[in-house]
């Protein structure tokens, strides 16, 4: 019978010190993921109730120092703290235990010191200065934020929301959040638009289609959208997408920061910005002014891994008050419709012509691409912008002969031994229609059952070339096309629609490793067969 295995992390789980510290009261607590560090609910007050005491004896002190324990020795130990803070890591474990109320309680305590020192004759008068401007310059940045508070809640009162009907609606960068899917959703918005970061005057538009819509744009797209459109099904309804120019009548919806003059109120606030014909702009936010008593602070804040690195000097600010709707930034500047009203004819007009000129333009260009590939198979590099259309949208804008045209694109492109012209052939293949596919598969099968268009051989010195199909061509220090390695989902649907290609792919992984999607496929297939 063996004992229970030793817990190796079991000193750790008891607490910073083990057992006896844990009984003490050290534990550990986790302010930033799963980092641990030391802490004690009785470190912060006793250094706080220890600070006061030090700041009374200081003040009743009958002679100064001008080095020692005195006011001098407190901003020391408030710097040495402010180094601490300023280290990643180091920096939570000192916060978690208090460390920037601790320093600022430091920095108050020395003024006071120093100004009773000050008013008893015990230092020179010039010293007074310090705590005077201290004091003074958190009084006057306090009654300055107070009044920049009210100033912006009653901004807030006397702000009346635009009404939002059938009006696009265009947002600026992180004006709200979520997908443009969460936001048609949410809310009662038909035609919605995205501003460009870069370029305010265009954007990304998003249109709530509803069913009769819907079926006109599929009328005029066909089974593929062109460059630059997108329509998603998400179930409540569907929605398109386009890329263009921002309506003239959209109400928009900006917001950049916004800082407070003198720093009277913390950073984070926004200015959002809403133009329906007139620009009105309100701040939005969580309002900090400064707090009731004088505490300040100073050290280089940086992130753990060293993202956000910033100084962080001044008085410390109090709580802080919302100004606007807390959860809901967009509800809380418009006022939206309850039920989402559909697109206007004319604006659905335009949508419908904007879209059909786009598949045009689709159209010519991929006739353009046919024909060149019709004349010189290899010589497709002039089209890259439409292969690139092709990949995404699938093989559907080539029309009815997609099949057949891309087959014999793939046999020219293989005689010519242009490798890339026959992975890009095989992509848009692997693409095509169920029926589409379905047809082509059996003389796909005779033109893919070739070792020297599906293997790939690595020609190091000393290769012996003997094992390799004729004529076998040659790409540097590779040979043959390597097509299964390349365009595996081609070999696997082929698999799928002509079980003749199962026996071509099972030989095929004899030679060599094939990759994983062709290796899961002949197991799935073993296991079918033996059902």
């Amino acid at each position: 019978m063996t004992g229970k295995k030793p817990n190796r992390f079991g000193w750790f789980m008891q607490g910073p010190l083990g057992t006896w510290g844990r009984k003490l009261g050290f534990r550990w607590v986790f302010p930033i993921g799963t980092m641990p560090v030391p802490f004690h609910p009785l470190v912060f007050p006793v250094a706080i109730a220890l600070i006061i005491a030090w700041g009374i004896r200081s003040a009743l002190t009958p002679v100064a120092h001008a080095v020692g324990p005195g006011w001098p020795g407190m901003l020391f130990a408030a710097g040495l703290l402010g180094l601490t803070m300023s280290v990643p890591i180091l920096a939570w474990a000192v916060m978690a235990l208090g460390g920037r109320i601790i320093q600022a309680v430091l920095i108050l305590c020395a003024m006071v010191v120093l100004a009773a020192q000050a008013m008893a004759g015990k230092v020179t008068i010039w010293l007074s200065v310090i705590p005077a401007a201290y004091f003074g310059l958190w009084v006057v940045l306090f009654v300055v934020g107070q009044v920049q508070k009210r100033r912006l809640l009653a901004g807030w009162k006397a702000f009346s929301p635009p009404a939002i009907t059938d009006q696009p609606v265009a947002l600026g960068d992180n004006f709200t959040w979520g997908t443009p899917y969460d936001i048609l959703n949410r809310y009662a918005i038909a035609d919605l638009w995205m501003i460009d970061r870069d370029d305010p005057a265009s954007g990304r538009g998003c249109y709530r289609l509803d069913p009769m819509s819907l079926e006109a744009v599929r009328e005029i797209a066909g089974a593929a959208m062109p460059e630059g459109w997108q329509l998603t099904n998400h179930g409540a309804f569907s929605m398109l997408e386009r890329k263009g120019q921002v309506p003239s009548d959209a109400v928009r919806l900006t917001s950049t920061p916004w800082k407070a003059s003198l720093r009277a109120l913390a950073p984070g606030l926004l200015k959002v910005t809403v133009d329906d014909g007139v620009c009105r702009s309100l701040v939005w936010g969580q309002v900090h002014t400064i707090a009731l008593l004088p505490l300040f602070e100073a050290f280089h804040w940086t992130a753990i891994f060293g993202g956000q690195r910033h100084w962080r000097i001044g008085y410390v600010y109090g709580r802080g008050k919302w100004i606007g709707k807390l959860d809901d930034r967009l509800a809380g500047i418009v006022t939206l419709p309850e039920t989402v009203m559909p697109l206007p004819a004319e604006r659905l007009a335009a949508l419908r012509d904007d879209l059909a000129a786009a598949v045009a333009s689709r159209q010519i260009a991929v006739a353009a691409f046919k024909a060149a590939v019709a004349s010189d198979p290899l010589g497709h590099s002039v089209h890259k912008e439409t292969v690139r259309l092709l990949q995404s949208a699938g093989s559907d804008p080539l029309g009815p002969d997609a099949g057949p045209f891309l087959l014999d694109w793939l046999h020219r492109a293989r005689d010519g031994r242009k490798r890339y012209a026959v992975a890009i052939a095989a992509g848009l293949i692997a693409k095509l229609s169920d029926d589409a596919f379905a047809a082509l598969a059996p003389e796909l099968f005779i033109t893919l059952n070739s070792r020297k268009l599906a293997l790939e051989w690595k020609l190091v010195p000393g290769f012996d070339p003997a094992p390799l199909p004729k004529e076998t061509p040659r790409f540097g220090d590779r040979g043959g096309f390597g097509l299964i390695f390349t365009n595996s989902a081609l070999y696997v649907r082929l698999g799928e629609v002509h079980p003749p290609a199962r026996d071509l792919i099972a030989e095929l992984a004899k030679e060599m490793d094939l990759p994983k999607p062709a290796m899961k496929a002949i197991e799935r297939w073993k296991g079918e067969e033996t059902v």
